[in-house]
């Protein structure tokens, strides 16, 4: 009779293997945790660019509102051809490449607070005598490698526009 012999434990071959296993798990782990931390933050970036782009519009909107309220032409200090920079605090101006600052009580101007990575220009061109074509850009860097978002719109002189 043959006897058999049972031995308990791993070879080598198997510890290699196992151990090859369990290092493949946790590089792919921590390489798609890593991923998501980087895109949570361009995601997070992309949409206060977004929101910022946005209100460079709103603020040219409110710019022409009060050249209508007090009875100037629509785009007066709106020139064609030039780059503004402008907040919610009453600051319309030409661009001279300052950064949006960041407030936690102010939120992004250009009073006080840290500066940002956010930069905002607002570019005027006079389609006609009656609209504005107004692009809000933001760009951001992160890592060496600059994003940019932007938002268009076009603003009427509503009152001049003959009624039928």
């Amino acid at each position: 009779m043959i006897a058999m012999s049972y031995r308990k434990g791993f070879s080598l071959v198997e510890t290699i293997v196992a151990a090859t296993l369990i290092l493949m798990v946790f590089t792919s782990s921590y390489a798609l945790i890593n991923y998501t931390l980087v895109n949570v933050n361009y995601i997070q970036n992309a949409l206060t660019a977004t929101f910022l782009a946005q209100e460079g519009i709103e603020l040219t909107i409110a710019r022409r509102d009060a050249n209508w309220i007090s009875g100037s032409a629509f785009d007066a200090n709106l020139a064609d051809g030039v780059v503004y920079m402008a907040d919610y605090t009453g600051i319309f101006r030409v661009n001279d490449g300052a950064p949006l600052l960041f407030s936690e009580t102010s939120g992004y101007q250009y009073q006080d607070g840290d500066p940002s990575s956010f930069f905002r220009t607002i570019t005027i061109e006079k389609v006609r005598d009656i609209e504005l074509k107004v692009v809000s850009e933001i760009s951001w860097t992160v890592r060496d490698h600059t994003f940019r978002t932007s938002t268009e719109g076009h603003l009427f002189d509503w009152f001049s526009i003959p009624q039928p």
